[in-house]
Parts: C-alpha cells; sequence; structure tokens
C-alpha cells in the first residue's frame, strides 16, 4: 500500500463519523468511515491483487466512484492514472494503451493491456499534460511530492479541516489533486461534488451546504457576473482562480457584486502550486498571479524563463516553459510561454513580442501567437480573445512594428475553445487555421 493510502488512514482516526464527501447529484452524504469501508470492500476482489506497482489508467467523472477507486489503488500500491472523464469508452482504450497503463478500469472490470512493467520507484500518481503543445505527457508523482503540494496550498491558502470545498474542477487534474483531493485526505476537509452542473445551481450548492471555499476557472466567475438574480454567495469565504489567465475586468465586476475578492493561483502539472495571490488585490488590478507558496522557491532563469523548486516537483527543480518577471510588490508575473523563432524572409521573429504588446491593451483577455506553414513558407498567426476589432489590432501593430514583424493573419473571437481544464484548446485552434 502507499503512503498516501496510510496518510488517509490517520484522517479517518481522527473524524471516523465526520461527513467529507456530498454527491449533489445523488443526494448522498459520506462519512470518512463510510468511504474507507467502500475502499476495503473493493479491494478485497481478485481485481486487485494484481496491480501492485502497475498504472491503473481510469476514466470517471467527479463522485463516490472517483474517490473510492483512487483510495483503492493507492490501497493496492498501484499508479493511479485519471483520464479526462470527456473521453468515449473506445477513446479510453486508446489512450490508456498509447500512454503505457497496464490496466484499464472500464464497466466495473480491470481489463489488462499484456505491457511489460517498468514502475516507476515511489510513484503514487500520474498527471496528464500538454501545455500549448497539445501532446498528452505524464507527469509521474510520488506520495512525498502529492502531500507536499497539499500542505503547501492548505498552509498558504489557510486551508481549515472545518472549510467546505465546492469541487467542480476535475479530480484528476493537478488543480482539482491538490486543492480539493489533498485537503481530503491530508485534513478531512470535505467536498461537495456534482459530475455536471449549470452556474445557475452553484449559488444554491454554496448556500444549501455552507461552501466557504471555491476552487474554480475564469469562465466560471465570468458566468457567476452575468447571472442576473443572484447577488450573494454566502458563507463562501475564499475564491481562488486558476487554470487560465483571468482578466482584471471578471475579477473587478466579480469584486462589485459578491463582495469577494478572487484569488489568483499559478501552478503546473510538473510541479503543483507555484504562486498565489494572498490579498485578492494583484488579481483585481490584473498586475500577477501573486507570489510563491509557503516553501515553494521561484527563481527567473536566463532567457526569463521560470525555475520552480519544491518538496512537490519529483526531482526537486523543473525549469518551466512559462516566462516571467518579479513586479515592483514582489509578485510574478507571466509573460506568456517560451515559443520557438520563426524564419520570416531569411529574419528570425520571436512571436512572444507581439503578444506582450498587445496584453497591454484593453478589450483583449487572452492572445495566442501559432506558427503557420503556407506555400512552403512559414508565418505566425495571432489569435485574440475580446471585443476589439481586426482593424485595431492592426493599426496598433502598425504603429509598433516593422513590417517584416508583422503577423500573416490575425483572428479575433469572442471565446477561444477550451479544455475542460479551463485552458485554451490548441488541438481545436489548429483546426480552425486549418479550415481558413
Amino acid at each position: 500500500m502507499s503512503q498516501l493510502w496510510k496518510q488517509w488512514l490517520k484522517t479517518v482516526n481522527r473524524y471516523p463519523q465526520k461527513k467529507i464527501f456530498i454527491d449533489t447529484s445523488l443526494n448522498q452524504i459520506i462519512t470518512a468511515q463510510e468511504l474507507t469501508q467502500r475502499v476495503e470492500q473493493l479491494t478485497e476482489t481478485s481485481l486487485f491483487q494484481k496491480i501492485k506497482e502497475a498504472e491503473v489508467a481510469f476514466c470517471l467523472p467527479n463522485g463516490m466512484d472517483w474517490l473510492t477507486l483512487f483510495l483503492a489503488i493507492q490501497k493496492a500500491g498501484a499508479i493511479a492514472l485519471p483520464l479526462d472523464n470527456t473521453l468515449s469508452q473506445s477513446a479510453q482504450w486508446n489512450v490508456a494503451k498509447q500512454l503505457g497503463a497496464h490496466f484499464l478500469w472500464q464497466d466495473h472490470g480491470l481489463y489488462d493491456f499484456k505491457q511489460i512493467k517498468f514502475p516507476k520507484k515511489n510513484s503514487c500518481l500520474i498527471k496528464l499534460t500538454s501545455g500549448t503543445s497539445g501532446k498528452v505527457k505524464k507527469v509521474y508523482c510520488s506520495t512525498q511530492n502529492m502531500v507536499a503540494d497539499g500542505q503547501q496550498i492548505i498552509s498558504t491558502m489557510k486551508i481549515k479541516s472545518s472549510d467546505i470545498n465546492l469541487g467542480l474542477i476535475p479530480f484528476g487534474h493537478s488543480y482539482g489533486l491538490g486543492n480539493l483531493i489533498m485537503p481530503l485526505i491530508l485534513q478531512g476537509t470535505p467536498i461537495v461534488s456534482a459530475p455536471t452542473f449549470l452556474p445557475a445551481q452553484i449559488p444554491q450548492w454554496i448556500k444549501q451546504f455552507q461552501v466557504t471555499i471555491f476552487p474554480s476557472v475564469p469562465t466560471i466567475f465570468q458566468l457567476l457576473n452575468e447571472l442576473p438574480s443572484v447577488r450573494s454567495l454566502k458563507p463562501l469565504r475564499l475564491v481562488v482562480s486558476a487554470g487560465a489567465r483571468l482578466s482584471c475586468d471578471v475579477a473587478q465586476h466579480f469584486f462589485k457584486k459578491f463582495e469577494l475578492k478572487l484569488h489568483n493561483f499559478y501552478g503546473s502539472s510538473e510541479t503543483g502550486g507555484i504562486c498565489y495571490d494572498k490579498t485578492g488585490l494583484a488579481t483585481l488590478s490584473g498586475r500577477s498571479v501573486g507570489k510563491p507558496l509557503d516553501r515553494v522557491k521561484v527563481k527567473i532563469m536566463p532567457l526569463e524563463r521560470i525555475q520552480v523548486k519544491s518538496r512537490a516537483v519529483f526531482n526537486r527543480v523543473f525549469l518551466l516553459h512559462d516566462l516571467g518577471r518579479w513586479n515592483r510588490w514582489g509578485e510574478l508575473e507571466l509573460l506568456g510561454r517560451q515559443q520557438p523563432l520563426v524564419n520570416v524572409g531569411g529574419k528570425k521573429i520571436n512571436p512572444q513580442e507581439i503578444e506582450l504588446l498587445l496584453r497591454a491593451e484593453k478589450n483583449i483577455s487572452e492572445i495566442l501567437t501559432m506558427p503557420y506553414q503556407d506555400k512552403a513558407r512559414e508565418f505566425f498567426v495571432v489569435i485574440v480573445e475580446g471585443s476589439c476589432n481586426e482593424k485595431e489590432i492592426w493599426r496598433f501593430l502598425y504603429q509598433k512594428l516593422p513590417l517584416w514583424k508583422m503577423p500573416k493573419k490575425i483572428i479575433v473571437t469572442p471565446k477561444m475553445p477550451r479544455t475542460v481544464r479551463g485552458k485554451l484548446d490548441v488541438n481545436q485552434l489548429k483546426k480552425l487555421l486549418r479550415l481558413m
């Protein structure tokens, strides 16, 4: 069994009868002891006798089944590999096999891929990340990594055992694991869960279940701002935004409407949590993602790349492709991601330069530059999300850049496609470019 399961047993011994999980879809409330019994019943079956140190893929929506299976995998000493719950059954097979999983949990059974086992020592979990490439990669995590990430988030955000989390972000993503699953395992912080939801249901659940903490993504906060009849989210005390860039307009509207500050949270699958805006003032002004979490060291390396050092990182140190700089408040300001130079007419262009120029403009909430091939020549395209128009952007760039640095195309859209993580869906944007 993994140390994560032993950590859970310590929490159960402290709070055996505590109501730690509320499933709104089933109107079901589970105590810590009841959850443990469910896990033990599952692991007593013959299915779980052969998976020690194996990578076990599963694709489940948020809910009691997800949590039970995750803990069962930990009890069996295996490595959990949560897949995006939007995958079809056939896609689950293909993705799990491509990722090198040894087993796939589907239809209440374990299917063996007969793949040779090369276990990653001390791993208990595999996170999946695609960054801006759109290609899925595996990130191995040990129990020590997961516990450290959970402790750093709990300490910095001051999450208490008595708090109640509203768990709408996917449990299996790095954000959900760090902010929902680990506080539950480490200190019994309850989760109110819903596999699917409408924004109008969120205020009702917050009031009904006395939710105090709500980690979510910018899109959800924008939708809450637009609910005409809702003016209160009491007894909510902490609202965390991560997964994508949050505009200061959304944060200011949210504060004006609900008298609650949004708090930017920045992290990655490879590192866990990195920075957090404790006061919410940096988020309101849109100036940064806050300061490093407790016990997390952040360093700006040459070419402005961000380096993270903490016990939550598998090899203790990780160099991100994200770019950043420190502002005068000692906060981390994100500058986008390191991108390959584009060769246009024999001259090298850094698309990052265009992104930095446009981020200072109003009415632009998100920007993405992408390489573009046209008749064997390389160009780049700028995709902008916002209420501005294409002519305004062309006019602005002509004033700031020489002609040879100008993009081939500028695409303006009121809303870019996003994944269930709240990140830009690069694959969908590539399809959009191919259609044009």
